[in-house]
């Protein structure tokens, strides 16, 4: 993952979400809500999703749409 200054993401290495603060290499500086900083390896991240977005997804109706590959 190439996650942008900035972004939320969940680091599955420590089980935490951190603000990106830097990246080099294959690491990326992390910075969790109360100030803590660590490193985490860009193959351990993916993108954050809030609480919002996940009620916006409970809240839709996924029978209406069909599955591909399934009939």
């Amino acid at each position: 993952m190439n996650p942008r200054q900035g972004q939320m993401v969940y680091d599955a290495a420590k089980g935490s979400v951190g603000r990106v603060v830097d990246a080099e290499g294959p690491f990326v500086q992390l910075r969790s809500r109360d100030g803590l900083a660590w490193d985490a390896e860009r193959r351990n991240l993916s993108p954050a999703v809030s609480v919002s977005d996940l009620a916006v997804a409970e809240r839709i109706d996924l029978s209406a749409f069909e599955l591909w590959g399934q009939t």
